[in-house]
């Protein structure tokens, strides 16, 4: 094996006993995004056997029906699992998470050496007990911890009272309550022995060389059933989700998160009606003499007939064994990071996410929290009385915050996560303001912000205008004319962008005619800057200036000859994309991201104005087959909805993709697939590793607006060309532009005669 190539590896959230559900998905998704080298199982593999998890599924109580059913079901399943029936497509992991394995799986022959709790449960099928280390023969090291932690720690909440058991629907969930697998003190020194050499060390050396001989170069993943306290700290996507305020968390789970300093940590989602929780946080510094970053993702439990979900349960990474990486790439700051979360973290035993009156925590914006609803009341608990969440039956008034008295039960401190003091008297405060002073939290620091006169803006800093990084929304292209008077004329606002100073006119004296390949009368072809695909990546721009295909289709603001005319010619360059790359064996993903405005609707002009065009991603024919289903999960992960139509309002932003019509039809009437997002959808941040899908900020942009580096940052996850999900990162020099253009005319020439419609 190549020392440069990196593993393939698929993590999956708890099976649950859908043991044939499961290898099916497993099967689908190795063949058309594998083969994987490595799959892991975070969470119970095998059945639970109590009726009640059947009540759970079924949701109509303890049936002894429905539970015996689903045992006979489980029954079955399994036994075609171990006498073969059922095959495991590729190398798969399980680890005792938070039950006793079944008698049968405990009694079979490749377990028997290790009495019963690890070893060969079948082909490609590999049981790792408790805890411990796996290392592959490729190089990943594996660190794993089953169980809840001690039963004292388990019900620390109900022994506390107070917000850490208020702010729970049900403060001793089913997950936890009925696991009968418990890791000790003892487990947790064996797993912190086995894991010490391989570590890496805390020395002053500012950046410790790694090399392939050095066994503490550091552990590539860790799994954990249970999930650490203190996670969500600082981190702005925990804000806007709906199941991390119900999680129980824990601070064993932390330390241990703390001390191994994993590049990945997977947890288990419970399997109790938060089973559909799925949750990537920022990448966070891992610390101690480590120089990479850690990301730590929640998965869904594999969904099944009887228990479906939307949400995300499996993970691919593309992960190079740390010895093998260079120290460069190993220091490299993902956009998106946030401080280190434990360093911030009480180290109480057992607590729920932070939650505000809503069941969320207060979204945040530049690192800085949102003003907390419970400061200004003294919010009296709900009981029998009738209380609600702002008044007591017995008063209608508010309490304003006493100066020198506590804070109220519900009450929770931002930044520790405990209740007992306001956030102003917080211990941790100086130490999470001096990571924001040093430009390590989610704001700018001081001299950031006098940047903004002459320097260029922190990584953290998006521009509103056109939703990139690397300019202040002052030096936007998108914001048009100087917002300064003219002879006395109206001030016109910066994002009012005129025509002249579009990107895409062919009359704008910015244009880069070095990339152009083909131009006729109402369409152009381009190859982009910061292609995905070196010479397989095309636009195909209208020569009006339109706003949108949604425009074109409605006729809003263009005569409906025009509309036909352009609509007729960007299709006669898509059939002739199509069958150059055809002849190379390529199919060709066409997409749209418009990001709304550029029209009337109501009477009232949009400010945000674009110019009509699509991208062109030419994608291998074998990986054809797959790409919708890939598209179809990513969207889901960020909350866009797929939509039958392109939205009825012009005004409003969508994605819309053509696919291939299929693997044996490259050039045939293409499949669309159109993604857009409700108001009412949550925000969520993007699974991607370099390059993060930035969601609408509250108050500040149309809800519904959906993020338009989206399918880039897709289609280079699905090519494994993730170092291309940034075009910025990717543009190369004039001479390299003009030569990839050069072959692409050549290669045009022979469709040059259809694109006249």
């Amino acid at each position: 094996m190549s020392d440069t190539k990196p593993v393939k590896v698929l993590v999956t959230g708890p099976v649950d006993g859908a043991i044939r559900t499961f290898l099916t998905k497993l099967k689908t998704i190795n063949s058309k995004h594998g083969p994987f080298d490595l799959v892991l199982s975070v969470g119970d593999f095998f059945a639970w056997t109590d009726p009640l998890r059947s009540s759970q599924e079924t949701g109509k109580g303890n049936d002894g029906a429905s539970s015996i059913m689903a045992q006979d079901r489980d029954e079955d399943e399994l036994t075609a699992l171990l006498d073969g029936s059922l095959k495991v497509p590729a190398p798969t992991y399980i680890f005792a998470a938070s039950r006793q394995l079944p008698e049968r799986v405990r009694a079979l022959p490749g377990l028997q050496a290790a009495g019963g709790t690890e070893g060969e449960v079948c082909e490609n099928l590999f049981l790792l007990g408790t805890q411990g280390l796996l290392k592959t023969t490729q190089g990943v090291k594996v660190a794993y911890l089953g169980g809840m932690p001690p039963t004292e720690e388990l019900n620390g909440a109900a022994g506390k009272g107070g917000a850490a058991a208020a702010e729970m629907d049900d403060p001793i969930d089913t997950a936890t309550s009925n696991s009968d697998l418990r890791f000790s003190p003892s487990d947790i020194a064996a797993l912190h022995s086995t894991l010490a050499p391989h570590l890496p060390k805390d020395t002053s050396t500012p950046t410790p060389t790694y090399t392939a001989s050095d066994p503490s170069a550091g552990i590539d993943i860790l799994l954990t059933f249970a999930i650490p306290r203190g996670v969500t700290v600082l981190s702005p996507s925990a804000a806007s989700h709906k199941n991390l305020p119900h999680l129980r968390t824990f601070s064993t789970v932390a330390d241990v998160a703390k001390s191994v300093r994993p590049r990945y940590h997977f947890a288990a989602a419970p399997l109790d009606q938060h089973r559909d929780t799925f949750w990537e946080r920022e990448p966070y510094p891992a610390g101690q003499g480590a120089t990479w970053h850690t990301r730590f993702i929640i998965l869904a439990a594999v969904p099944t007939p009887a228990a479906q979900h939307k949400a995300r349960w499996f993970y691919a990474a593309n992960v190079t064994p740390l010895p093998r990486m260079d120290n460069a790439t190993l220091a490299a700051k993902p956009a998106n990071a946030s401080p280190n979360p434990y360093t911030l973290a009480s180290s109480t035993s057992v607590s729920t996410m932070p939650a505000n009156k809503e069941g969320q925590a207060p979204p945040v914006k530049g690192g800085k929290r949102q003003r907390d609803p419970w400061e200004d009341f003294d919010v009296p608990d709900e009981g029998a009385g009738g209380g609600n969440y702002f008044f007591s039956a017995t008063d209608t008034q508010p309490r304003k915050r006493q100066a020198n008295g506590p804070p109220p039960a519900r009450y929770v401190c931002r930044i520790c996560n405990e209740p007992g003091h306001w956030i102003q008297d917080c211990p941790h405060k100086a130490e999470r303001d001096a990571q924001r002073n040093g430009g390590g939290g989610g704001g700018e620091d001081q001299d950031a912000k006098r940047g903004r006169k002459g320097g260029p803006p922190p990584d953290t800093y998006v521009c509103r205008l056109c939703g990139e990084q690397g300019h202040w929304i002052k030096d936007c292209v998108m914001a048009g004319l100087s917002a300064s008077t003219n002879h006395g004329k109206p001030r016109k606002d910066k994002r009012q962008q005129e025509p002249a100073d579009c990107w895409f006119c062919l009359s704008t004296p910015t244009l880069l005619t070095h990339l152009l390949v083909s131009i006729s009368s109402e369409c152009y072809l381009t190859i982009p800057r910061g292609s995905l695909v070196n010479g397989g990546h095309y636009l195909a721009v209208t020569v009006g200036h339109y706003p949108s295909h949604n425009h074109l289709v409605q006729n809003a603001g263009v005569s409906e000859m025009e509309s036909q005319a352009a609509r007729t010619q960007v299709d006669a360059y898509l059939r002739g994309v199509r069958a150059m790359e055809a002849e190379r064996g390529n199919g060709v993903v066409v997409f749209e991201a418009f990001a709304g405005g550029g029209g009337t609707q109501g009477g009232a002009e949009s400010k945000r104005v674009q110019h009509y065009h699509v991208q062109c991603v030419s994608i291998p024919g074998s990986r054809v087959a797959g790409v919708d289903e890939f598209i179809r999960d990513s969207a889901a992960a960020v909350h866009l909805t797929e939509e039958p139509d392109l939205p009825g309002d012009v005004t409003q932003s969508y994605l819309r993709f053509q696919l291939p019509a299929s693997p044996d039809d490259l050039t045939g009437t293409p499949r669309q697939l159109i993604l857009v997002r409700h108001s009412s959808t949550e925000t969520a941040q993007d699974t991607s590793s370099d390059a993060p899908f930035l969601p609408p900020r509250p108050g500040r942009t149309n809800p519904t607006a959906v993020p338009i580096q989206f399918p880039h940052i897709c289609l280079a996850d699905y090519l494994d060309v993730n170092d291309r999900s940034d075009w910025k990162k990717c543009v190369g020099s004039e001479e390299e532009e003009t030569k990839e253009a050069e072959d692409v005319k050549s290669r045009w020439e022979k469709w040059e005669g259809g694109t006249e419609g």
